[in-house]
């Protein structure tokens, strides 16, 4: 083999060495871009995920200053036990403030009977007053506690324009 040969064989495998490293390269540059690209794409996506909570977050907090003023007649919708001891209090407050006079007295509990954390206490009640004072005084009532039910209601003319309704019913309320 002439030295001309020998030349052109060793140029020929130094070139096909350095075609190898630089494909070698240019794989391993492929999957490291790949490798990159994946994670800009989940920072990115984890970007937009923050982003989107805290828009959230936002909107949360615009609501629940919207609902405050609603918060009590949610509560009302049906009471803890707790909180029915104020109910007699109540229940003279409404009266009062329609010109009516009320009696009321709590009768028996019915704890969970009715459904999983859910009891009823019966009461029993009579308010004199005019007739108009009388239906505010029982509007009042149902606009303000939800989950009272009146199970009798009778009324009787007592003299001139005064009337008297005795009703009983269940106030239910979250067991517990």
């Amino acid at each position: 083999m002439s030295d001309f040969k020998k030349r052109i064989y060793i140029n020929l495998g130094v070139i096909t060495g350095i075609i190898a490293v630089f494909v070698a390269f240019s794989v391993l540059l492929r999957l490291n871009i790949e490798k990159e690209k994946s994670l800009v794409l989940k920072i990115k996506d984890d970007k937009n995920k923050i982003a989107q909570s805290s828009e959230n977050l936002a909107l949360l907090i615009k609501d629940e200053a919207e609902a405050k003023p609603y918060l009590d007649k949610v509560k009302n919708l049906v009471p803890q036990k707790g909180d029915l001891v104020n109910l007699k209090r109540d229940m003279n407050d409404l009266a009062r403030q329609n010109n009516t006079s009320l009696s009321f007295n709590f009768g028996s509990e019915s704890a969970g009977e009715l459904n999983a954390g859910l009891g009823a206490v019966t009461f029993n009640a009579q308010a004199d007053g005019t007739i108009d004072n009388l239906l505010g005084f029982i509007r009042e009532l149902e606009n303000k506690y939800f989950a009272l039910k009146i199970n009798s209601l009778d009324i009787n003319r007592l003299s001139g324009p005064l009337m008297r309704i005795v009703f009983n019913g269940q106030m239910f309320y979250v067991a517990q």
